[in-house]
Protein backbone atom coordinates (compact mmCIF):
# COMPACT_ATOMS: atom_id res chain seq x y z
CA UNK A 1 0.00 0.00 0.00
CA UNK A 2 1.37 3.35 -0.76
CA UNK A 3 0.64 6.62 -2.29
CA UNK A 4 2.01 8.32 -5.45
CA UNK A 5 4.64 11.07 -5.41
CA UNK A 6 5.24 11.72 -2.07
CA UNK A 7 2.20 10.94 -0.84
CA UNK A 8 1.82 7.78 1.78
CA UNK A 9 -1.05 5.45 2.93
CA UNK A 10 -0.59 4.00 6.02
CA UNK A 11 -2.22 0.85 6.26
CA UNK A 12 -1.95 -1.65 9.39
CA UNK A 13 -3.42 -5.12 9.86
CA UNK A 14 -6.33 -4.20 11.32
CA UNK A 15 -7.34 -1.54 8.48
CA UNK A 16 -7.28 -4.63 6.20
CA UNK A 17 -10.51 -5.87 6.21
CA UNK A 18 -10.11 -8.19 3.08
CA UNK A 19 -7.62 -8.36 0.85
CA UNK A 20 -7.96 -12.00 -1.08
CA UNK A 21 -7.60 -13.29 -4.56
CA UNK A 22 -8.62 -16.47 -6.23
CA UNK A 23 -7.04 -18.07 -9.45
CA UNK A 24 -9.50 -20.13 -12.12
CA UNK A 25 -7.49 -21.07 -15.16
CA UNK A 26 -6.72 -17.79 -17.15
CA UNK A 27 -8.49 -15.42 -14.76
CA UNK A 28 -7.75 -13.95 -11.77
CA UNK A 29 -9.55 -11.68 -8.88
CA UNK A 30 -8.28 -9.60 -6.60
CA UNK A 31 -10.67 -8.31 -3.66
CA UNK A 32 -9.89 -5.67 -1.24
CA UNK A 33 -11.60 -3.79 1.46
CA UNK A 34 -9.50 -1.09 3.62
CA UNK A 35 -10.86 0.14 6.59
CA UNK A 36 -9.42 3.18 9.04
CA UNK A 37 -6.27 4.19 6.93
CA UNK A 38 -4.80 7.41 6.49
CA UNK A 39 -2.56 9.20 4.08
CA UNK A 40 0.23 11.81 4.56
CA UNK A 41 2.90 13.36 2.96
CA UNK A 42 2.42 16.01 -0.31
CA UNK A 43 -1.15 15.16 -1.89
CA UNK A 44 -1.27 13.40 -4.75
CA UNK A 45 -4.46 11.65 -6.98
CA UNK A 46 -3.23 8.10 -6.61
CA UNK A 47 -3.39 4.99 -3.91
CA UNK A 48 -1.63 2.23 -4.86
CA UNK A 49 -2.11 -1.87 -3.78
CA UNK A 50 0.10 -4.37 -4.70
CA UNK A 51 -0.65 -7.65 -6.59
CA UNK A 52 -0.30 -10.37 -4.29
CA UNK A 53 2.30 -13.02 -4.39
CA UNK A 54 3.22 -12.12 -7.86
CA UNK A 55 0.49 -12.53 -10.22
CA UNK A 56 0.92 -10.93 -13.53
CA UNK A 57 -1.75 -9.65 -15.78
CA UNK A 58 -1.67 -9.99 -19.51
CA UNK A 59 -2.96 -6.66 -20.03
CA UNK A 60 -3.96 -3.61 -18.30
CA UNK A 61 -7.90 -3.56 -16.99
CA UNK A 62 -10.22 -0.96 -15.42
CA UNK A 63 -12.79 -0.81 -13.08
CA UNK A 64 -14.17 0.87 -10.63
CA UNK A 65 -14.06 1.27 -6.46
CA UNK A 66 -16.42 2.64 -3.77
CA UNK A 67 -14.36 5.39 -1.44
CA UNK A 68 -14.88 7.27 1.51
CA UNK A 69 -12.25 10.21 1.60
CA UNK A 70 -11.83 12.15 4.68
CA UNK A 71 -16.10 11.57 4.94
CA UNK A 72 -16.82 11.95 1.24
CA UNK A 73 -17.84 9.18 -0.20
CA UNK A 74 -18.00 8.46 -3.96
CA UNK A 75 -17.06 5.91 -6.64
CA UNK A 76 -14.01 6.29 -8.85
CA UNK A 77 -11.46 4.71 -11.12
CA UNK A 78 -9.66 1.35 -10.26
CA UNK A 79 -7.14 -0.04 -12.72
CA UNK A 80 -3.76 -2.12 -13.40
CA UNK A 81 -0.62 -0.01 -13.81
CA UNK A 82 0.92 0.72 -16.75
CA UNK A 83 3.37 -1.87 -15.70
CA UNK A 84 1.09 -4.47 -14.60
CA UNK A 85 2.08 -4.81 -10.80
CA UNK A 86 0.21 -3.02 -9.04
CA UNK A 87 -4.04 -1.25 -8.80
CA UNK A 88 -4.17 2.33 -8.63
CA UNK A 89 -7.14 3.70 -7.04
CA UNK A 90 -8.22 7.21 -8.03
CA UNK A 91 -10.38 9.73 -5.75
CA UNK A 92 -12.59 10.52 -9.17
CA UNK A 93 -12.13 10.89 -12.77
CA UNK A 94 -10.83 14.16 -12.70
CA UNK A 95 -8.01 13.30 -10.96
CA UNK A 96 -8.05 15.06 -7.77
CA UNK A 97 -6.07 14.35 -4.96
CA UNK A 98 -6.74 12.52 -1.92
CA UNK A 99 -7.13 14.29 1.28
CA UNK A 100 -4.38 14.42 3.76
CA UNK A 101 -5.84 12.51 6.63
CA UNK A 102 -4.57 11.43 10.46
CA UNK A 103 -7.91 10.23 11.79
CA UNK A 104 -8.40 6.78 10.35
CA UNK A 105 -11.07 7.96 7.25
CA UNK A 106 -9.78 6.77 4.03
CA UNK A 107 -11.65 3.61 3.17
CA UNK A 108 -11.76 1.68 -0.24
CA UNK A 109 -13.22 -1.37 -0.97
CA UNK A 110 -13.44 -2.62 -4.69
CA UNK A 111 -12.63 -6.27 -7.15
CA UNK A 112 -10.70 -6.25 -10.46
CA UNK A 113 -10.68 -8.97 -12.74
CA UNK A 114 -7.88 -9.81 -15.61
CA UNK A 115 -6.57 -12.56 -17.43
CA UNK A 116 -3.12 -13.39 -16.37
CA UNK A 117 0.03 -14.75 -17.99
CA UNK A 118 1.32 -18.19 -17.05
Amino acid sequence: FKGSGTMTWSVTSGDQKLMAYRVAGDSCLVAWRVETSDVGGTASNRLFIRLPDGIRPSRRVSGVHYYSDAGTENIALARLTSDLTQIELFKNNSGSNWTLTTSDNTYTEGSLEFSITR
